[in-house]
């Protein structure tokens, strides 16, 4: 987050400023102010809200329609229930979190993918062909200066 921050990217946290209401999301920076928050968890001192158009999403279980089981608070369903438009959602679990359904309910709100330690999964894709996150690394010399094709 510090590197993407340092590049431009605005970063935001979620926090529960009200009970059993949607999240909201408070600007932070490396060098920003923290306290303690709901469940003790530490928040940006000072209350900036922002729209995010990308969610990382914990989850503890999860399936392959991109449904997910969380900590029991319905925070993040609240929350993308309520964004008038739907920023990119993604879960981060492991694979041993897979689950063969998780039996979701009607305000269930699915992810848009799910990264685990193998790779990224695509909800309602086929994932007989999963693909790794990274590609394996390539190097300049690896390339033929001797080849007539054009790279």
């Amino acid at each position: 987050m510090g590197e993407l921050s340092q590049d431009g990217a605005d970063i935001a946290l979620p926090v529960v400023a009200t009970k059993n209401a949607p999240l909201e999301f408070w600007k932070w920076q490396p060098d920003c102010e923290m306290t303690r928050g709901a469940g003790n968890i530490p928040i940006p001192r000072v209350r900036v809200p922002v729209m995010p158009t990308v969610v990382l999403i914990p989850l503890l279980g999860f399936d392959s329609n991109g449904h997910r089981l969380g900590y029991g608070g319905g925070y993040y369903d609240r929350t993308l229930a309520a964004f008038r438009m739907r920023p990119l959602t993604i879960g981060i679990g492991y694979d041993f979190s897979q689950l063969q359904s998780i039996h979701p309910q009607a305000h269930d709100m699915p992810l848009d993918a799910i990264v685990t330690e193998s790779g990224v999964i695509r909800p309602g894709k086929d994932q007989s062909n999963r693909k790794s996150v990274s590609s394996p690394p390539c190097y300049l010399d690896d390339i033929d200066d001797n080849s007539d094709s054009q790279h």
